[in-house]
């Protein structure tokens, strides 16, 4: 319930305006315009939406009463709101192979976002047949992390075959926040690769065409962007160049709603220098991150690193210039201390000078340490700020603690603040308990802000209880305050509130419901004596289909009397995204109205999105919205966009460890020279319908072409033999060249021929069987054996065109028999079928009576 006031004898038209510290909070009933009555005062229940991004902990709302006429503040009132923390992960397949070769080396990368109101740590675990990893990474509150895995396909593998992935994510410890994604990727499937023998820098050019119906009349305009980002020479050698000029200054036009910006960046292992228009900052206290164009420079010398920077605030009015110099010393990633002394000049010509001291450390995988403090003059006097931070992370409890102090007069980026983040959080899956308490006083000297925030108290304990695998019931209860920080408040209350709700995710599709109910006591209206009552329900759901086409609605449904009104209000959207291909991606979204709240903004009803890559260097993307004009309730507006980016990919340096081949099989008299399989060096190409192939990114020196003569077509074979050692020159395409032919067979028997003195006088057949022989046919390269058959046959297949020498191996002829054509020399030819007749005598034995005993 809030009341407002009219003392004056006229009555006056006014409007109610909400603030808050983050975007979204929305006011259930339109009050833009409202009559107050002259020297009377009327109470109305005021209706507040909660954004679905707010963070969670205390939040200080404001009501504003302006007199429309002239844009006089009249009136405020102030409101505080304790919001429960939400536990939400999401992961996106940015890119996965589908197709890999063998000896292939590429990645799979995961897009992992928190959707979650505050900062968490997700437990992320990949199945890859047998092997499990498992990882914990924290992400910030509306942050995202690339998670790539790197796959390398061996070598040799015995057919074509599909490997599976699964990946999986969640908030540690909080059961209901699972999330998977299953890839599958065919592997042989091989294809020639282009080779570039450059290093290059790319350089994204874009061009920016807009139309807008803002003012009346349609206004045209454009924009220019030109961007580069690279290494320079290989990138092996860490030397980085970035650079972005954008133009002309439109000084915040809405058509655009972006300024001018010149800036350049190097880096590399040693030196890393920036140059123009950067956030450029020293530390959380002093100045944490700030807008300005200026020059920094960084020093990296292993372990220990020197800096600075000198800059001119571009959209901070108070400050002229800003000096910078630090030193850092870090022992590894996780623990590092750095020192610094930073200067300011305002606009009254006055310097102040800072120094500050922090630390970062990770002692052991469950304790995370931040520490600073800071010292500075103002006035002669010496004032001071700190801030300490320790969290604490285990299987079964979570716990953080932050606190920021700041002095009245701190010339730093805080002053006159106190601030405390706290939270404590229990996992007995599958049930999670939360507590947390908050107070804030804070001054922040923002970016074109100077900001006094409330002061503002929060406490909370929330229970999340996962059940039957895919469902999760969320239940909780808080406590918050808010008073203006002045010696005359304009707004001092305290607010409870619960909350129920019920999540439920199947992978590819969620559902979730919750709502909201609570009360309000305002301090300044009648002590606190009178509670406004508040509900709201609220239905969400998503829905995706591979990684191909992803949608999402919600319908909001808000009862009872939340400051102003009693009036029952329903809002809903639906937004559809969908990738036809790697080329081509659209995106739609509507929502039926918006509160008057957002009459300061630009509202999207109705918005769409095409993308499209005409090649590797040539992309479109053209959008359109049509909204309610900021400062309107009913005008409405259409703004398009066309944008136009080529992408020059400027050439640096040869390449010095790689190079390519180009080959080709010949045809000679085949049926077919497509489809064989060839490889190099760890890399697989397959020939096209002539018989051409090429391989890039070879390593230099000796490698071993090898062809797959299992790809080669019934009776088929090189003319020459294997191994084919080709030498590959850096950054040059050589060439190969090898003809296919028919093979050739030959055929051969054993003939026996019987002795004529078998049947003479004194003379005996030998009986004993002729055995399996060795037979062998070699050529200059090549050698093969063969053991004849039972009826004395052998035979070799798929011989190579050429002399070849037969040859008989008599070990294993039985006593009394002989060879009479051990050895034979015959040219093939292709598809020559070459008989041959190995002549064996088989003598008979000669009986000799003895005549004396």
């Amino acid at each position: 319930m809030a009341q407002f006031s009219n003392q004056e004898a006229r009555e006056q038209l006014v409007e109610v305006r909400i603030k808050a510290d983050e975007a979204g909070w929305k006011l259930l009933t339109d009050y833009s315009s409202l009559i107050l009555p002259a020297g009377k005062n009327i109470r109305k229940i005021v209706g507040i939406f909660v954004p679905y991004s707010q963070t969670a902990g205390s939040v200080a709302v404001v009501l504003e009463v302006v007199e429309k006429t002239s844009g006089r503040v009249i009136s405020t009132e102030s409101y505080e709101f304790a919001v429960q923390p939400r536990y939400v992960v999401a992961m996106d397949v940015v890119s996965a192979p589908t197709q890999l070769f063998a000896g292939d080396t590429s990645s799979i990368v995961f897009l992992l976002r928190n959707e979650s109101n505050l900062d968490v740590e997700t437990k992320f675990s990949l199945r890859v047949g047998g092997e499990v990893m498992t990882e914990i990474i924290p992400i910030r509150k509306d942050g995202s992390h690339l998670y790539r895995y790197p796959i390398k396909v061996e070598k040799k593998l015995a057919a074509n075959e599909q490997r599976s992935i699964m990946a999986n994510v969640s908030i540690d410890g909080m059961d209901g926040t699972y999330k998977s994604t299953h890839l599958q990727m065919d592997v042989f499937r091989v294809g020639q690769e282009k080779f570039d023998a450059y290093n290059r820098y790319n350089i994204n050019i874009t061009g920016i065409g807009a139309v807008t119906t803002a003012y009346g009349n349609p206004i045209y305009s454009g924009m220019f962007d030109v961007n580069g980002s690279g290494f320079l020479g290989n990138p092996e050698s860490n030397r980085q160049l970035d650079f972005k000029i954008r133009g002309p200054n439109r000084n915040g036009n809405p058509l655009f709603g972006m300024n001018d910006e010149y800036f350049a960046r190097y880096a590399s292992k040693l030196l890393e220098v920036s140059l123009g228009d950067y956030n450029y900052g020293m530390s959380n206290l002093t100045e944490s991150s700030r807008s300005g164009r200026g020059v920094g420079l960084l020093v990296n010398l292993n372990q220990f690193s020197i800096g600075g920077y000198y800059s001119i605030p571009r959209y901070y009015p108070l400050i002229r210039q800003i000096y910078s110099g630090y030193a850092m010393y870090k022992w590894n990633e996780k623990n590092e201390v750095k020192a610094g002394i930073l200067s300011k000049l305002d606009t009254l010509n006055h310097l102040v000078s800072m120094v500050s001291v922090s630390a970062r450390n990770r002692f052991f995988p469950w304790l995370n340490t931040n520490f600073e403090i800071s010292l500075g003059e103002t006035g002669s006097k010496l004032q001071k700020a700190y801030r300490v931070g320790v969290s604490v992370s285990s299987k079964r409890v979570g716990s953080s603690v932050d606190y920021t102090y700041a002095d009245t007069d701190f010339p730093g980026y805080f002053k006159n603040t106190q601030r405390l983040f706290s939270y404590l959080t229990f996992n007995f899956s599958p049930l999670t308990l939360s507590l947390n308490f908050n107070t804030s006083r804070t001054n922040q000297a923002l970016d074109t802000l100077a900001s006094k925030p409330p002061i503002t108290q929060g406490a909370g304990v929330t229970t999340n209880v996962r059940f039957l695998k895919y469902f999760s019931l969320n239940l909780g209860g808080m406590m918050s305050s808010s008073k203006e920080d002045s010696p005359v408040p304009l707004f001092d209350y305290q607010r409870y509130n619960g909350r129920l709700g019920l999540n439920a995710n199947f992978n590819k599709f969620g559902l979730t419901l919750h709502g909201d109910g609570g009360k309000l006591r305002n301090y300044l209206v009648d002590n606190g004596t009178t509670m406004t009552n508040f509900f709201t329900v609220n239905l969400s759901s998503y829905v995706s289909i591979k990684n191909y086409f992803m949608a999402s609605g919600n319908v909001s449904y808000q009862a009872g009397q939340k400051g102003i009104t009693g009036s029952e209000t329903m809002y809903y959207g639906i937004s559809l995204a969908t990738d036809f291909s790697e080329k081509y991606s659209f995106s739609l979204s509507y929502n039926s109205n918006f509160e008057w709240m957002y009459y300061s903004s630009d509202r999207n009803l109705l918005s769409l999105s095409l993308n499209a890559a005409i090649n590797d260097n040539n992309k479109v993307a053209f959008t359109s919205n049509y909204n309610l004009m900021k400062n309107t309730l009913d005008n409405k507006t259409f703004n398009a966009q066309l944008r136009f980016t080529h992408t020059l990919r400027v050439p640096i340096s040869k390449k010095k460890d790689v190079g390519a081949l180009i080959g080709k099989l010949v045809n000679m008299g085949v049926e077919s020279v497509a489809g064989v399989r060839v490889s190099l060096g760890g890399r697989i190409a397959i020939t096209d319908k002539d018989g051409n192939f090429k391989l890039g990114g070879i390593p230099v020196g000796e490698q071993t072409l090898i062809v797959d003569g299992t790809s080669f077509g019934l009776h088929t074979i090189p003319e020459r033999a294997g191994p084919y050692v080709v030498e590959i020159i850096p950054a040059k395409t050589i060439n190969f060249e090898l003809s296919v032919t028919k093979s050739a067979r030959i055929e051969g028997v054993f003939q026996v021929e019987e002795d004529q003195r078998a049947n003479q006088k004194g003379f005996i057949q030998v009986n004993e069987r002729l055995e399996r022989l060795v037979v062998e046919a070699s050529s200059d390269k090549e050698t093969y054996r063969v053991l004849s058959d039972v009826d004395g046959g052998f035979q070799f297949e798929d011989l190579r065109p050429g002399i070849w020498n037969v040859k008989v191996y008599p070990n294993g002829l039985p006593k009394g028999y002989n060879l009479l054509t051990p050895q034979f020399s015959i040219t093939l030819a292709p598809e020559q079928n070459e008989k041959i007749v190995v002549k064996v005598e088989k003598k008979a034995r000669q009986i000799q009576f003895q005549r004396k005993f």
